[in-house]
């Protein structure tokens, strides 16, 4: 596939013979060899259902981009307005993992349809935000359409996820890691060509969201992630997490 703004020419993601140690970013045909591991879970994520409702990959469950990865409302570091990128607590992204099927020890699979990774890095992001196993969480390169290109299976069947009632199967993650969250002049150390422009558009945005976990509207960056250090580009913000 082409290679998207900020990345090489040759993608970054993990293929089939990288076995049961993946990067990160996974490539269609990583995942067309994992597709049937026992503890594999995909999630894929949107804004709404219609795009999964139309097609998703097998077994994939529904995760709802602003009421489970992002919540609306209000937190005293973003002043009186109102908010659509507020961080869920720990507790309650637990309850989203178990409602996905997702328990200890189960590799996890985000994925979109929109290009780039934009809303599947939010997935990634907020599962390391809570200190989520590193090589136990991932992104699809290129997402669904990527998948679709590929001649990858397609189902409108929707599978209700498996419980787990033993306690020992519940996921229990962590404090929020602070090392993902970037300040105000992390940018100026960032190794990539589009620096300067990122470090443009934080440094614009400064009076209105400041530092902190929470993203504007139209898409600048307030969520800086280490993680996630290219403005809306997934996979190479995946590069660098790999590094």
């Amino acid at each position: 596939m082409p290679a998207s703004r900020g990345s090489t020419s040759e993608s970054p993601a993990s293929g089939a013979e990288t076995g049961d140690r993946p990067g990160p970013l996974v490539s269609v045909d990583w995942l067309k060899a994992h597709l049937r591991d026992p503890d594999l879970r995909l999630v894929q994520v949107a804004p709404t259902r219609r795009a999964y409702n139309r097609h998703h990959l097998p077994g994939a469950s529904y995760g709802n981009l602003h009421r489970e990865l992002a919540l609306r409302g209000h937190a005293a570091e973003t002043g009186a307005a109102e908010r659509e990128w507020l961080v869920p607590s720990g507790d309650q992204v637990e309850s989203t993992l178990r409602q996905w099927g997702v328990h200890r020890g189960d590799r996890l699979v985000f994925y979109d349809d929109v290009g780039l990774n934009r809303q599947a890095i939010r997935g990634y992001w907020l599962l390391r935000l809570y200190r989520f196993p590193r090589d136990r969480v991932h992104v699809l390169d290129g997402g669904l359409n990527a998948w679709r290109r590929a001649g990858g299976p397609t189902t409108t069947r929707v599978i209700k996820p498996t419980a787990r009632f033993s306690s020992s199967a519940h996921i229990e993650l962590g404090d929020v890691d602070t090392s993902l969250i970037a300040g105000f002049e992390d940018p100026l150390g960032f190794e990539h060509g589009y620096a300067d422009q990122y470090y443009k558009a934080l440094k614009a945005k400064a009076k209105q969201v400041g530092n902190g976990i929470r993203k504007t509207n139209d898409g600048c960056p307030g969520e800086t992630t280490r993680a996630l250090q290219a403005c809306g580009c997934g996979r190479a913000g995946l590069q660098l997490e790999r590094n």
